[in-house]
């Protein structure tokens, strides 16, 4: 169950800043879609990772759950004064979760680095992975 703790806190955190009317940032769609990717890509690792063993079956139920997630919030937006749904935004987050977690899965470097422990007891870094 502590592994759920950082996408829940991630998810509340969208929750939060999508109910409200105004968001502060810069007025550049561009920018927004490389938001919407790069958040959802996160929280796609990170509910990847709520498990020890990251099956492809898993992986796939990851990615659903961070596309279905990013499709509700766009949903609830509708609802939001001043907010309107933009499936361009589900697109790009659901892009990203996927990209991520694909890489995840294929490139052990990718994975490797994401599982990177900064530092240990001894001072050194040292992988997850190898413990």
């Amino acid at each position: 169950m502590k592994r759920w703790i950082w996408p829940l806190i991630l998810a509340g955190t969208i929750f939060m800043a999508s109910g409200s009317s105004s968001i502060v940032g810069p007025d550049i769609v561009s920018i927004d879609k490389v938001a919407h990717f790069l958040i959802f890509g996160l929280i796609g690792i990170l509910v990847l990772r709520c498990r020890k063993s990251v099956t492809w079956k898993w992986a796939i139920c990851a990615f659903l759950i961070t596309s279905g997630y990013g499709a509700f919030d766009e949903f609830r937006q509708s609802f939001t004064p001043g907010r309107s749904v933009e499936w361009y935004d589900w697109y790009a987050g659901t892009s990203g979760a996927f990209l991520s977690i694909f890489l995840y899965k294929v490139v052990p470097l990718y994975s490797k680095l994401l599982e990177m422990k900064f530092t240990s007891k001894s001072g050194q870094a040292e992988t997850a992975l190898n413990n």
